[in-house]
């Protein structure tokens, strides 16, 4: 009636609360008992009901600001031979912040990539950036889950994905930056939590040869305001930022990095 939510494997399993049939957007979020006659005995079928041998429960449905859907309706894909289901698709709130931010980095800590030759001072250019919250709610924090969050706090998206659907964040535009956890209980009781993660995407910009490019965060800009790809002075192999598999931050298996 309430529906709850489990890890099963690497992936999420959800059993949906009841959908009011006379209103299909509006779902069960709690059943209160109003009236009973009798001795008290549990309600084998629900966890956490208690019946009598007469009783009456209030049923509240209500809209959610999220999308519930069944588990063999969210779409996978994979990714590196990996499979992946959409979890941020199904039980997500987007919320999105458009602002203008001013790109300047001091000259000297990076060089141009593929070259020996150091950035100096860069040019002050204001990019668009996008702040998201993406709030994924009623989520069971495995330890698996947990370490995977941990590993991607401060990275880039190594991979293209598409948070919201025809809107695909390109591999290393987008940085995560944060993560609330608010431990509740869920309408069944449950303990579980509500996951916000904080994503920072850059927009788009000059690129090195004057077109217009999706601006990643291993970019800067040069003093004719294009920007290009840079690694940390003396190793090619550091990047400002390291990146980050998006995925694994809505899956119940560790990844390995």
């Amino acid at each position: 009636m309430l529906g709850f939510s489990q890890a099963s494997g690497a992936n999420l399993s959800r059993s949906l609360p009841e959908r009011n049939p006379y209103a299909t957007h509006q779902w069960c979020t709690s059943c209160d008992l109003v009236s009973a006659e009798g001795d008290p005995k549990p309600i084998t079928a629900f966890k956490n009901w208690i019946g009598f041998d007469w009783y009456t429960y209030q049923c509240t449905f209500t809209s959610p600001l999220w999308e519930y859907l069944e588990d063999d309706d969210v779409p996978i894909e994979t990714v590196s031979g990996i499979p992946y289901r959409k979890e941020w698709l199904r039980s997500t709130i987007l919320r999105p912040k458009l602002s203008g931010k001013n790109q300047q980095i001091p000259g000297g800590s990076f060089v141009i990539e593929g070259t020996d030759q150091p950035i100096g001072q860069t040019t002050t250019v204001l990019l668009t950036e996008t702040r998201y919250e993406l709030q994924w709610v009623e989520v069971p924090l495995t330890r698996a889950l947990r370490g995977n969050i941990r590993r991607g706090l401060g990275k880039i998206n190594l991979t293209d994905i598409e948070i919201e659907t025809g809107d695909k964040w390109f591999a290393g535009t987008v940085l995560f930056e944060d993560v609330e956890i608010t431990p509740r209980r869920s309408a069944r009781g449950d303990l579980t939590s509500d996951i916000k993660f904080i994503f920072r995407r850059k927009g788009r910009g000059t690129g090195p040869t004057g077109a217009e490019i999706d601006v990643t965060w291993n970019m800067l800009p040069r003093a004719n305001r294009q920007f290009v790809s840079v690694h940390v002075a003396g190793d090619p192999t550091q990047k400002p930022y390291q990146n980050f598999e998006f995925r694994n931050l809505f899956r119940f298996q560790e990844e390995i990095s």
